[in-house]
């Protein structure tokens, strides 16, 4: 059953509500939806209440006329409180681990975060990351999002085109062109959006840091910020991984996440 709250400026967000216990938000990364959690879910379930939201222009959820990151932002900080629990914890993803991250200091209602490679910059915006969004716009606005998704499986995430061949034929590719419309914006919004270490310096929970040992410098760099920032955190690094261990080994990702959110429950 999806259920649907109101953001901050007004937009449905859907999300899914499963399993029994404590609340534990999920938040997805980029060109997926909420359905990105099926490989550790049911993992979850047995532990959680789980709410697996939909960023706002894909799935369930709606979207606004004007795209703003902190809008995103607000939209998880708006799940976590419609939780009615006091103590949430959220595990994110890529882009998602950004909006996971600020909306911590959008709520008093986080109790344990889990970030998997959030992917900001620290210095200047990046030309060839303009580039790729300037390449990315002009496919959407041919409407052409497969070719938009296809450039950013290549381009930014670097895969051989034998992997992005074997994507193309699982069952979530049409829906993954569906949304990749979205691609362009979040990266565009993501070469001009830096943490703030005054705000970020006040999230006082317990923080997981996860980091893929054969990810790429700028998950890395990325991650020694937030261990150096938030005096709260810790980092495990997941052996043989990259940014998709989620899919590539579920397992030892579920387990590493549970591990984490669960010491203080037994």
């Amino acid at each position: 059953m999806i259920n649907h709250i109101r953001s901050k400026d007004g937009t449905s967000i859907g999300y899914s509500r499963t399993g029994a216990g404590p609340a534990l938000v999920l938040v997805h990364g980029t060109t997926v939806d909420r359905h990105r959690w099926r490989p550790v879910l049911a993992a979850f379930e047995r532990h959680f209440t789980v709410f697996a939201l939909d960023r706002r222009g894909r799935g369930d959820s709606g979207d606004s006329a004007e795209y703003a990151i902190e809008k995103e932002f607000d939209d998880v900080a708006a799940l976590v409180d419609a939780t009615g629990e006091s103590a949430v914890s959220v595990v994110a993803h890529s882009f998602g681990a950004v909006a996971a991250l600020e909306a911590a200091t959008r709520t008093s209602s986080v109790d344990k975060l889990v970030l998997y490679e959030p992917p900001f910059r620290l210095g200047e915006p990046d030309p060839e990351t303009e580039r790729i969004v300037e390449t990315l716009r002009a496919h959407i606005d041919d409407q052409n999002n497969e070719a938009a998704l296809a450039t950013f499986f290549s381009q930014v995430l670097r895969l051989p085109e034998a992997e992005i061949s074997r994507l193309r034929v699982l069952p979530n590719w049409s829906s993954r062109v569906e949304i990749a419309a979205t691609i362009a914006r979040e990266m565009g919004a993501l070469q001009t959006y830096r943490p703030s270490a005054t705000a970020l310096e006040k999230v006082a929970v317990p923080v997981l840091l996860l980091l893929g040992s054969a990810s790429p410098p700028k998950y890395i760099e990325a991650s020694d910020y937030l261990l150096s920032i938030l005096k709260t955190s810790s980092r495990v690094v997941l052996e043989g991984q990259g940014h998709g261990a989620i899919d590539a080994d579920s397992a030892l990702f579920g387990r590493e996440v549970l591990s984490f959110l669960l010491a203080d429950k037994r």
